[in-house]
């Protein structure tokens, strides 16, 4: 993949809440990705919604009106790490050329991993 963007890990920064009932309090972070390519049409936004619950995070998913594919991710390091590893990648009929990676700190961290609407 060309230009993908990664901003710097600060653990201070990344750190903002922690995962209510998980018995190690594992940190939860939030991760924004904006996907380009061919991943509208190739049931992108329902193979993630299945990878992200499959790994336990939470979320969102959705097209958007610029033919990308916009994800919220909320999870401890390692998950976003494998998430974003397979949505590089995408379900079979995609090609992903590019993934902008933002760390996002939403006001609330979703209780689960949605489909929305396009925006």
């Amino acid at each position: 993949m060309s230009d993908e963007t990664i901003l710097p890990e600060d653990s201070s920064a990344n750190c903002f809440a922690c995962a209510a009932g998980r018995d190690n309090q594992v940190a939860m972070i939030c991760r924004r990705f904006l996907v380009s390519g061919r991943v509208q049409g190739v049931f992108y936004r329902a193979s993630t919604q299945r990878q992200a619950q499959s790994q336990g995070l939470t979320g969102w998913v959705r097209n958007r009106c610029d033919g990308r594919v916009e994800v919220l991710a909320c999870g401890d390091e390692q998950q976003l790490a494998t998430f974003a590893k397979w949505l590089e990648i995408g379900p079979e009929y995609a090609k992903v050329s590019n993934i902008k990676i933002t760390i996002d700190k939403p006001s609330a961290i979703p209780a689960t991993f949605d489909v929305l609407p396009t925006a």
